[in-house]
């Protein structure tokens, strides 16, 4: 399976500017140019959530804040985030989904609304979901 094709379905949607499948594990399975995450802050998604909520996880680099934390629900299974301000003073929706197999975890363009962000991502889980990933 090439995952780099479901990284250019995500970023043609024309709302992310970047995108990154990871296993469950930590280890990076694909991601879109100059998405800089480290395995370590893919870890942190995965481990205890329980201070997110004070103190968010970093995506990239940038530290986010949880706006809504669906990460064990069967259905959605997702994290909505939004990055503090970058040294432009720009902030970026960010969206993880969980699926059996894989993490996928996306960043918004400046302007695109977290309802995209998260759309755009649901749609390549579900299909990854069925595909019992």
């Amino acid at each position: 399976m090439s995952w780099d094709s479901y990284i250019q379905s995500l970023m043609a949607t024309g709302c992310l500017q970047k995108a990154a499948i990871f296993g469950l594990d930590g280890t990076p399975w694909a991601k879109s140019d100059g998405f800089d995450l480290s395995c370590e802050e893919v870890k942190e998604l995965l481990g205890d959530r329980s201070k997110f909520l004070q103190c968010g996880p970093k995506i990239g680099g940038l530290k986010c804040r949880v706006l809504r934390d669906l990460f064990d629900d069967d259905v959605d299974g997702r994290l909505d985030m939004k990055t503090a301000s970058d040294d432009q003073g720009n902030t970026y929706g960010v969206c993880v989904c969980k699926t059996k197999q894989a993490l996928l975890i996306v960043m918004g363009n400046q302007g695109a609304s977290g309802g995209q962000v998260t759309t755009s991502v649901l749609k390549v889980a579900d299909h990854l979901k069925q595909c019992n990933y």
